[in-house]
Protein backbone atom coordinates (compact mmCIF):
# COMPACT_ATOMS: atom_id res chain seq x y z
CA UNK A 1 0.00 0.00 0.00
CA UNK A 2 1.40 3.38 -0.94
CA UNK A 3 1.98 6.08 1.68
CA UNK A 4 -1.06 8.22 0.73
CA UNK A 5 -3.47 5.29 1.05
CA UNK A 6 -1.82 4.11 4.26
CA UNK A 7 -2.24 7.62 5.69
CA UNK A 8 -5.92 7.66 4.67
CA UNK A 9 -6.50 4.25 6.24
CA UNK A 10 -4.73 5.27 9.45
CA UNK A 11 -6.69 8.54 9.59
CA UNK A 12 -10.01 6.73 9.04
CA UNK A 13 -9.26 4.08 11.66
CA UNK A 14 -8.06 6.55 14.27
CA UNK A 15 -10.86 9.10 13.87
CA UNK A 16 -13.69 8.48 16.35
CA UNK A 17 -17.03 8.03 14.59
CA UNK A 18 -19.49 6.04 16.70
CA UNK A 19 -23.00 5.51 15.34
CA UNK A 20 -24.88 8.79 15.32
CA UNK A 21 -21.62 10.78 15.49
CA UNK A 22 -20.05 9.86 12.12
CA UNK A 23 -19.51 13.38 10.79
CA UNK A 24 -15.86 13.69 11.83
CA UNK A 25 -14.94 10.36 10.22
CA UNK A 26 -16.89 11.21 7.07
CA UNK A 27 -15.01 14.49 6.83
CA UNK A 28 -11.69 12.58 6.64
CA UNK A 29 -13.03 10.54 3.70
CA UNK A 30 -14.60 13.57 1.97
CA UNK A 31 -11.36 15.55 2.22
CA UNK A 32 -9.48 12.65 0.59
CA UNK A 33 -11.91 11.87 -2.28
CA UNK A 34 -12.55 15.51 -3.15
CA UNK A 35 -9.30 15.42 -5.16
CA UNK A 36 -10.64 12.64 -7.41
CA UNK A 37 -14.38 13.32 -7.52
CA UNK A 38 -16.40 15.58 -9.78
CA UNK A 39 -19.00 16.11 -7.08
CA UNK A 40 -19.06 15.48 -3.31
CA UNK A 41 -21.96 15.97 -0.89
CA UNK A 42 -23.68 14.74 2.23
CA UNK A 43 -27.42 14.24 2.57
CA UNK A 44 -30.04 14.45 5.31
CA UNK A 45 -29.65 10.72 6.05
CA UNK A 46 -25.99 11.01 6.99
CA UNK A 47 -24.61 9.65 3.72
CA UNK A 48 -21.41 11.04 2.27
CA UNK A 49 -21.36 10.68 -1.52
CA UNK A 50 -18.66 11.24 -4.12
CA UNK A 51 -19.26 10.94 -7.86
CA UNK A 52 -16.63 10.54 -10.55
CA UNK A 53 -17.93 11.07 -14.09
CA UNK A 54 -16.37 8.55 -16.44
CA UNK A 55 -17.65 6.22 -19.14
CA UNK A 56 -21.44 6.86 -19.36
CA UNK A 57 -22.06 3.15 -20.09
CA UNK A 58 -20.38 2.00 -16.86
CA UNK A 59 -21.66 2.54 -13.33
CA UNK A 60 -19.86 1.28 -10.26
CA UNK A 61 -20.81 1.96 -6.66
CA UNK A 62 -18.53 1.49 -3.67
CA UNK A 63 -20.32 1.58 -0.34
CA UNK A 64 -19.32 1.28 3.28
CA UNK A 65 -20.16 2.22 6.82
CA UNK A 66 -18.75 5.38 8.34
CA UNK A 67 -19.59 4.46 11.92
CA UNK A 68 -17.90 2.37 14.55
CA UNK A 69 -19.23 0.46 17.50
CA UNK A 70 -19.39 2.58 20.62
CA UNK A 71 -21.29 3.54 23.72
CA UNK A 72 -23.09 6.57 25.04
CA UNK A 73 -23.13 8.01 28.56
CA UNK A 74 -26.66 7.42 29.88
CA UNK A 75 -26.23 8.21 33.58
CA UNK A 76 -23.71 9.20 36.25
CA UNK A 77 -23.61 7.51 39.64
CA UNK A 78 -23.26 9.45 42.89
CA UNK A 79 -19.78 7.98 43.35
CA UNK A 80 -18.49 9.26 39.98
CA UNK A 81 -18.91 6.35 37.58
CA UNK A 82 -20.49 6.60 34.15
CA UNK A 83 -23.26 4.20 33.20
CA UNK A 84 -23.31 3.47 29.48
CA UNK A 85 -25.54 2.06 26.77
CA UNK A 86 -24.39 0.61 23.48
CA UNK A 87 -24.61 2.32 20.14
CA UNK A 88 -23.79 0.35 17.04
CA UNK A 89 -23.98 -3.19 18.44
CA UNK A 90 -21.30 -3.25 21.15
CA UNK A 91 -20.35 -6.77 22.25
CA UNK A 92 -20.78 -7.35 25.98
CA UNK A 93 -18.31 -10.27 25.92
CA UNK A 94 -15.34 -8.04 25.09
CA UNK A 95 -16.34 -4.74 26.71
CA UNK A 96 -15.02 -5.18 30.25
CA UNK A 97 -11.56 -3.81 30.84
CA UNK A 98 -11.45 -1.83 27.58
CA UNK A 99 -9.76 1.54 27.64
CA UNK A 100 -12.19 4.12 26.29
CA UNK A 101 -12.43 7.78 25.39
CA UNK A 102 -15.47 9.84 26.31
CA UNK A 103 -15.91 12.41 23.55
CA UNK A 104 -16.90 15.34 25.71
CA UNK A 105 -15.99 18.95 24.96
CA UNK A 106 -12.44 17.84 25.82
CA UNK A 107 -11.82 14.07 25.41
CA UNK A 108 -11.74 12.15 28.71
CA UNK A 109 -9.90 8.85 29.21
CA UNK A 110 -11.59 6.01 31.06
CA UNK A 111 -11.81 2.26 31.43
CA UNK A 112 -14.82 -0.03 31.49
CA UNK A 113 -14.69 -1.51 34.96
CA UNK A 114 -14.61 -5.13 35.95
CA UNK A 115 -13.98 -7.11 39.10
CA UNK A 116 -10.30 -7.95 39.50
CA UNK A 117 -9.48 -11.54 38.56
CA UNK A 118 -8.24 -12.41 42.04
CA UNK A 119 -11.57 -11.29 43.52
CA UNK A 120 -13.75 -13.39 41.18
CA UNK A 121 -14.98 -16.87 41.94
CA UNK A 122 -13.68 -19.51 39.55
CA UNK A 123 -16.39 -20.50 37.12
CA UNK A 124 -18.27 -17.22 37.39
CA UNK A 125 -17.22 -15.83 34.02
CA UNK A 126 -20.59 -14.32 33.25
CA UNK A 127 -20.96 -11.35 30.95
CA UNK A 128 -22.92 -8.38 32.22
CA UNK A 129 -25.25 -6.62 29.83
CA UNK A 130 -23.82 -3.36 28.52
CA UNK A 131 -26.37 -1.41 30.59
CA UNK A 132 -24.86 -2.93 33.76
CA UNK A 133 -21.29 -1.85 32.96
CA UNK A 134 -19.64 1.33 34.20
CA UNK A 135 -16.81 3.56 33.06
CA UNK A 136 -14.29 4.79 35.59
CA UNK A 137 -12.77 8.16 34.63
CA UNK A 138 -11.03 8.60 37.96
CA UNK A 139 -13.45 11.05 39.54
CA UNK A 140 -14.67 10.73 43.12
CA UNK A 141 -18.29 11.85 42.69
CA UNK A 142 -20.98 13.00 40.27
CA UNK A 143 -20.10 16.67 40.80
CA UNK A 144 -16.54 16.07 39.54
CA UNK A 145 -17.91 14.11 36.56
CA UNK A 146 -20.19 17.02 35.69
CA UNK A 147 -17.17 19.25 35.13
CA UNK A 148 -15.88 16.85 32.45
CA UNK A 149 -18.68 14.77 30.93
CA UNK A 150 -22.36 15.12 30.07
CA UNK A 151 -25.06 12.50 29.69
CA UNK A 152 -25.31 11.85 25.94
CA UNK A 153 -21.59 12.10 25.23
CA UNK A 154 -20.40 9.29 22.91
CA UNK A 155 -17.74 6.82 24.05
CA UNK A 156 -15.36 4.79 21.86
CA UNK A 157 -12.92 2.00 22.58
CA UNK A 158 -9.38 3.30 22.41
CA UNK A 159 -7.65 1.87 19.37
CA UNK A 160 -4.40 2.36 17.56
CA UNK A 161 -3.06 1.40 14.18
CA UNK A 162 0.19 -0.54 14.05
CA UNK A 163 1.90 -2.06 11.03
CA UNK A 164 2.42 -5.83 11.10
CA UNK A 165 5.49 -7.62 9.77
CA UNK A 166 5.62 -9.24 6.36
CA UNK A 167 3.74 -8.66 3.12
CA UNK A 168 0.27 -8.31 4.73
CA UNK A 169 1.30 -5.49 7.03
Amino acid sequence: MDDARRTLLTDLLSTPSPSGFETVGQRVWIDYVREFADDVWTDDYGNAVAVHEGDPDVSIAFTGHADEIGYIVRDVTDDGYLRISSIGGADRTVSKGQHVTVHAETPVAGVIGQTAIHLRDVGEEEYDDIDELFVDIGTEDDEAVGELVEVGDPVTVETRVRPLHGPRR
